[in-house]
């Protein structure tokens, strides 16, 4: 869900900084082994194609009030690790070649190390979102639903595959429905529109009878007071008139 920026500046040690740094966080928590407490966890590899943090603990490494303080990298999208593992003040993440690499070579330094797994959240923040694989009945629900049904060769093409992958195969493969949505959604605005304009017809009927019942008051001519404001008010009102008639005029173009 988010690319983080593997060259920022890190210390290190200061490994969860590090890490919340690079997706745009900071200061959520003290260390690797508390934010893995308070993570979404998973055990095993992390799939290919995202970025997430992968955590090991360090029984034998540098502890703290909450007990050891482990590490976190970021797993990348081809399999490599970056990770603030190099000592001192440093611009841009070291990169392992694999996740055992990064393991291995945080063991020779710490006298061991112990994989945990890998987690959802950097900080406060998501980076990543599981999504549920669908079967084969969720996959032709959809299909009755919304494209009128579609082929059981097609069904059994998807079913496993993400919700997300199945919409996208289902859109590019049958565009029509965007056609057919982007109609109905027209037809619903023209609707909106038509009833609009009688709204806008009927108001311009009024002010216009208005204006034509003000034109008959008898305004006494040596009140020049009076004639300034009739004057003024024809105007204003004419003005109104002109606006509202350009208004009905646009919108009944779109018609045409």
């Amino acid at each position: 869900m988010i690319t983080p920026n593997l060259n920022i500046a890190y210390r290190g040690g200061w490994c969860e900084k590090g890490v919340e740094n690079a997706f745009g966080t900071n200061g959520i928590y003290t260390s690797a082994m508390v934010a893995w407490r308070n993570n979404i966890q998973h055990i095993g590899i992390p799939p290919k194609g995202i970025y997430a943090p992968v955590y090991i603990d360090l029984p034998n490494g540098p502890k703290d009030e909450n007990g050891t303080q482990g590490d976190v990298a970021i797993w990348c999208l081809d399999g490599t690790v970056a990770a603030c593992a190099l000592a001192g003040h440093n611009i841009g993440l070291y990169k392992y070649s694999s996740l055992q690499a990064y393991i291995d070579d945080y063991a020779r330094a710490n006298n061991g190390a112990i994989y945990k797994g890998w987690g959802e959240y950097v900080g406060n923040i998501r980076v990543v979102e599981m999504e549920e694989n669908m079967d084969a009945q969720d996959i032709r629900n959809i299909g009755g639903e919304i494209w009128n049904g579609i082929g059981e060769e097609t069904v059994q093409n998807l079913k496993g595959k993400s919700w997300h992958d199945v919409m996208y195969y289902l859109v590019q493969t049958y565009p029509w429905i965007n056609r057919k949505n982007q109609a109905i959604i027209n037809s619903e605005l023209i609707v909106k529109l038509n009833s609009q304009i009688k709204m806008l017809q009927t108001t311009n009927k009024d002010l216009q009878n208005k204006l034509d019942s003000y034109k008959n008051i008898v305004v006494p001519s040596s009140n020049q007071a009076n004639l300034d404001i009739e004057k003024d008010t024809n105007t204003k009102v004419n003005k109104i008139l002109e606006l509202l008639q350009s208004l009905i005029s646009k919108i009944t173009s779109i018609f045409k």
